[in-house]
């Protein structure tokens, strides 16, 4: 294959990371943007007013001949986007949409963009662009994916094939998510009923010492597994923290969802469900989905 022709769709953060990262490979790259003022259909490449390393023009001369095309736009007009794209797509091209969206959204891409004959690859990026910029971990899944993550890694990208229909990376980027964001809001709320009882040094420390001090495999094991005979007793004791962090002023948001999810273990009896105590944590999940 000779070299590809990157199309960068959107030059907000996302999109002019990572065309500054393949125009530093030594790609050819060009871009569209409203914010270039590209001018009507047919409008002729030209360099960018601040990286003339990346051209631009109206939108069917920049996916004319494009191998690649990356969609990084808000969420909220990604479809629109696809949509205005899938007018100037034909076969042997590779529509990747890049954005954070839900896997129906993705999902429904697909008989906008399949009827042109471009192949759509759905992207899923898994950390912070803004810390690691184009080597941000992101996982690809649809036809080639495993090729187009290949390409893109030759180009200075960190990308993964992952199994799996078009839906299932952001499936798996948004349960990742339902674990990441929901630490950091209990560490923020941990941390400012902390700071209020003038325990914040204390408290950190015991934080980071659990983690140090065992394996999360075998930590995370422990919590779930111990959760089927430990959800009253649990359940109670966080109804006296609410409580508790009322009395300091500390809203306790994260803190009343907990004490909801084991009002739930309770009330499917969770706690009659394990004569002996439960071989893993698959079991006490199995009593969960069938309870609730």
């Amino acid at each position: 294959m000779s070299a590809p022709v990157f199309a960068c769709i959107g030059y907000g953060e996302v999109g002019r990371t990572f065309a500054e990262a393949l125009a530093e490979s030594g790609a050819e790259v060009r871009s569209y943007d409203t914010k270039f003022s590209p001018g009507g259909e047919g409008a002729a490449l030209a360099p960018i007013e601040d990286d003339n390393r990346i051209t631009t023009g109206s939108l069917d001369t920049v996916l004319e001949g494009a191998d690649l095309i990356l969609s990084m736009v808000t969420t909220s007009v990604a479809g629109q986007v696809a949509a205005d794209c899938a007018a100037y797509l034909s076969e042997g091209q590779t529509f990747i949409d890049m954005n954070s969206t839900h896997p129906d959204v993705k999902r429904a891409l697909q008989p906008v963009i399949e009827p042109t004959g471009a192949v759509l690859i759905e992207a899923a990026v898994l950390g912070l662009i803004a810390a690691t910029g184009a080597r941000t971990r992101t996982l690809l899944t649809g036809p080639g994916a495993e090729k187009t993550a290949e390409i893109l890694n030759e180009h200075g990208f960190h990308c993964e094939s992952y199994e799996g229909e078009i839906g299932s990376a952001s499936t798996f980027k948004l349960l990742r998510s339902v674990f990441s964001k929901g630490v950091e809001a209990v560490l923020l709320e941990t941390m400012l009923a902390a700071r209020k009882a003038g325990l914040e040094e204390d408290v950190r420390a015991e934080i980071r010492g659990s983690f140090e001090q065992v394996p999360f495999h075998d930590m995370a094991e422990s919590w779930m597994k111990s959760h089927a005979a430990a959800c009253r007793r649990r359940r109670d004791e966080m109804i006296q923290v609410t409580e508790m962090l009322e009395g300091m002023s500390v809203a306790p948001v994260m803190t009343r969802a907990t004490t909801a999810l084991f009002d739930r273990s309770c009330d499917i009896e969770l706690d009659q469900a394990f004569a002996e105590p439960p071989e893993d944590s698959d079991a006490v999940l199995s009593v969960i989905e069938d309870g609730t």
